[in-house]
């Protein structure tokens, strides 16, 4: 996990209207990441229980998350999706903005990102 930037309020425990895919990686398998209709990317320590995110990031994307993927290689790496038609790569260690963004004009979104 890390400390991204973003808008902390709102939602709680979770993200409302979840519809993105959940990922795990990096710390031993104590992250999971998860994204939503909200547009907002949010990481969970599972070490310290799922009462609060670690990060939550709305800025990057401007609609929902619909795919997060880390990265099989790279366990500093987790790559994003969204309805907005970009894909986004973040470091884990800092995920106050993504390391790359690319537009991906495939019409309704970027569903599988792997």
């Amino acid at each position: 996990g890390g400390n991204g930037g973003g808008n902390g309020g709102g939602n709680g425990g979770g993200n409302s209207g979840d519809s993105g895919d959940n990922g795990n990686s990096g710390g031993g398998g104590s992250v999971l990441y998860s994204g939503a209709d909200d547009a907002a990317f949010k990481g969970w320590d599972l070490r310290s229980g799922l009462e609060r995110p670690t990060f939550v990031n709305r800025r990057a994307h401007s609609a929902g998350v619909t795919c997060i993927a880390p990265s099989p290689h790279d366990p500093h790496a987790v790559a994003t999706g969204s309805y907005d038609d970009t894909l986004r790569l973040w470091d884990v260690r800092q995920l106050s903005r993504p390391v790359e963004s690319a537009a991906v004009k495939c019409g309704g979104g970027v569903w599988p990102c792997r």
